[in-house]
């Protein structure tokens, strides 16, 4: 009986361990996006922080032969738009609906307030939703 079950432990064991090293792998990188996100919702004002960050998890992925996780491409499109850089921005809402062709209405709606909120018409904020005619300022 001992036998039986020390052969039986030089099969399974084998195999238990060849399933753990096959467990599945994630399908996109994304590196330190959970803080760079916390950070941009905690009101950081370090753009150039942000965008280095978002970068680094734009060429980790590229490195590592991975998809960018969702949300990537467009979140340095919005870091990018806060530092006035407008056509890069676009680019990288572009590069997001490329890559993720369902989030082609959001990226198209954050193009529009983005791009209306760095130039305000008829005193209404886009981003805030005041109304600024009587010559008040958005925040």
């Amino acid at each position: 009986m001992h036998q039986g079950i020390g052969r039986l432990t030089l099969v399974a064991l084998p195999l238990w361990l060849a399933a753990c090293a096959s467990w599945p792998q994630t399908l996109y990188h994304w590196g330190n996006y959970p803080d760079t996100i916390h950070a941009w919702y905690d009101g950081t004002d370090d753009w150039a922080g942000q965008e280095q960050a978002l970068r680094k998890i734009i060429s980790d992925a590229a490195t590592r032969q991975k998809k960018v996780g969702p949300g990537v491409h467009g979140q340095l499109g919005l870091v990018l738009s806060r530092q006035g850089r407008d056509d890069e921005a676009k680019a990288e809402f572009a590069e997001e609906q490329a890559l993720y062709p369902e989030s082609a209405t959001f990226m198209t709606r954050l193009q529009g307030r983005r791009m209306a909120a760095s130039k305000p018409q008829d005193g209404h904020d886009m981003t805030s939703g005041k109304d600024n005619a009587a010559g008040g300022h958005a925040r």
